[in-house]
């Protein structure tokens, strides 16, 4: 869970001139920038450092390890604001991928065994509407 975040921009002149050529557009920037301080976000987000959780079970089993975590856009809520910033790096390290949803994790014990259980509910950044909206009542 994020217990703590802070917002900092990026000031020096090599990097901002760096990053016009990325197409920067400051109003846009500007307005997802307030949308996301008026967003409580140590709220219902979870992120990982060492774990893709935005992909399911299945689908990390299956893919090769990988260090860039954000091709899977459908459940990383951050994507849009931290692109530049990972198009300039060429990397994901200064960035977290964050994710809306639910987390929860058990220890459990079945005939003498222990194990964790853990339930990982991912909300799509595509489809972020209610239900009804979407589909209608």
């Amino acid at each position: 869970a994020i217990s703590e975040y802070k917002i900092v921009p990026i000031h020096h002149s090599t990097i901002l001139s760096s990053m016009d050529d990325f197409e920067r557009e400051d109003s846009d920037l500007d307005r997802y920038t307030k949308l996301l301080r008026l967003v409580d976000i140590k709220k219902d987000f979870v992120f990982s450092y060492s774990y893709p959780i935005m992909y399911s079970l299945q689908m990390n089993l299956c893919q090769k390890e990988t260090e860039e975590f954000y091709e899977g856009k459908m459940f990383v809520w951050n994507e849009y604001l931290t692109r530049q910033i990972r198009h300039y790096l060429k990397n994901t390290l200064w960035t977290v991928a964050l994710v809306h949803g639910y987390f929860k994790q058990v220890k459990l014990s079945n005939c003498g065994k222990s194990f964790s259980l853990t339930l990982i509910a991912r909300r799509s950044s595509h489809f972020a509407g209610t239900r009804y909206q979407k589909r209608g009542v």
